[in-house]
């Protein structure tokens, strides 16, 4: 009975040691990967065609040079974006830079009817309209 009670102890404490070891490495690898992508905004790059201010997108994503990237604004800010109805696409890339973060914003606008011409086939249809 003794022996069960002493190895049923040392299992539990390998246990205990074990769980602290896994937590330990996941907390390592998550913290690593947070932050290593977060830093300091360098750099803000928005290309879209037709687009009259990029500072307005800059606003809605919440990128600011020398701030740091905020993932759940960028998130926010592309849904809003996309609830305008203006945009077909948008895509948020980053890249790392030498004290930073370099941020790429690429925009794809839907086009826009600029002339409706309607030719119709006689004077009595276009009396009839």
């Amino acid at each position: 009975m003794r022996e069960r009670s002493a190895l049923s102890s040392q299992l539990s404490a390998l246990q205990r040691g074990l769980w602290v070891t896994v937590v330990m490495v996941l907390v390592m690898f998550t913290a690593g990967a947070v932050f290593a992508q977060e830093g300091p905004v360098v750099a803000i790059e928005i290309h879209s065609e037709g687009l009259e201010s990029d500072r307005d997108i800059e606003d809605i994503l919440g990128l600011e040079i020398n701030k740091p990237l905020d993932r759940r604004r960028i998130r926010q800010g592309i849904q809003i974006l996309m609830a305008a109805g203006e945009f077909s696409w948008v895509r948020v890339r980053t890249e790392h830079a030498e004290n930073g973060v370099k941020v790429r914003v690429e925009i794809d606008l839907h086009p826009r009817l600029a002339q409706l011409d309607i030719d119709t086939p006689s004077t009595w249809w276009r009396l009839r309209v």
